[in-house]
C-alpha cells in the first residue's frame, strides 16, 4: 500500500463502517473484557488524541510518546500524543488533538490535516472518554517535545500488520494479576487504550489489503 491508498481509505470512512468494539475487544486486558468500551454520557472528561502520519525514507510512519515517570494512573506509559478537551481553547474535539500534539511534539496544526476520526472509547481507571483522529502531515515532521512526552518513537505501519509482534503479558492492576495483550514495538509495551487504538487503525488498514 501507498501513502495515497491510505489517505484515500481513511478519508472515505464514516462511524458506520468503522470496526469499534469488535477492533478494540482484541487488545482488552481481561479484567475488562465484560466492560462496555463506549463513550460514557454521565461526565464531560474528554479527550483526543492524534495517530499523525507522514512518509520518512520511504516508509509511512506514525508517531507515539512515551510518557515520563510521575504519580498518575499513566505513568511512563506509551500514547499517541493527545490531552484533554479544554473548554476555553478548544471549539471541538479535532481542535483539541491539534493542539496537544503541538503543544507535546511540536507538529504546528497548520501542517496536519485530519482526514477521520475513529471510534472512541471509555478509560475506566481514569474516568475519561478518547476520541481518537488520524491527521496526514505531508511534510517531514520536525519534532520537539515538552516536559509531558520523555521521548518520541516513531513507527512505521507494517510494525503493526507483524503477527509476532502483538503479545500476552501479565500485570498487577489494582492489586490483581491481569492477562494484558500489547504491541511489543522496539521492544516497548503499548497496552491498554493505546493498543485498543491501534487495534482499530490496524483491523482498517488491512482493509487496503
Amino acid at each position: 500500500m501507498d501513502f495515497e491508498q491510505i489517505v484515500s481509505h481513511f478519508t472515505a470512512l464514516t462511524s458506520t463502517n468503522l470496526p469499534g468494539n469488535t477492533a478494540h475487544k482484541a487488545m482488552i486486558p481481561t479484567n475488562r473484557r465484560t466492560k462496555h468500551q463506549s463513550p460514557q454520557n454521565s461526565h464531560k472528561k474528554d479527550s483526543a488524541v492524534l495517530i499523525l502520519l507522514y512518509k520518512k525514507e520511504n516508509k509511512i510512519m506514525f508517531v507515539l510518546i512515551k510518557r515520563p515517570e510521575y504519580n498518575g494512573h499513566h505513568s511512563g506509559q506509551i500514547s499517541f500524543p493527545g490531552g484533554k478537551f479544554d473548554i476555553l481553547q478548544d471549539k471541538d474535539l479535532k481542535v483539541t488533538a491539534l493542539r496537544e500534539t503541538f503543544e507535546e511534539i511540536g507538529i504546528p496544526p497548520k501542517s496536519i490535516s485530519i482526514i477521520t476520526a475513529l471510534s472512541p472509547l471509555h478509560i475506566p481507571i481514569s474516568n475519561i472518554n478518547v476520541f481518537p483522529f488520524i491527521g496526514i502531515c505531508k511534510e517531514l515532521p520536525i519534532f520537539t517535545t515538552n516536559s509531558e512526552v520523555d521521548y518520541i518513537i516513531e513507527v512505521p505501519i507494517n510494525q503493526l500488520l507483524t503477527l509476532s509482534n502483538k503479545q500476552i503479558t501479565t500485570m498487577n492492576i489494582n492489586s490483581e494479576l491481569v492477562n494484558v495483550p500489547f504491541y511489543n514495538i522496539y521492544n516497548e509495551v503499548v497496552w491498554g487504550a493505546t493498543a485498543m487504538i491501534l487495534s482499530e487503525f490496524e483491523y482498517l488498514l488491512k482493509q487496503i489489503d
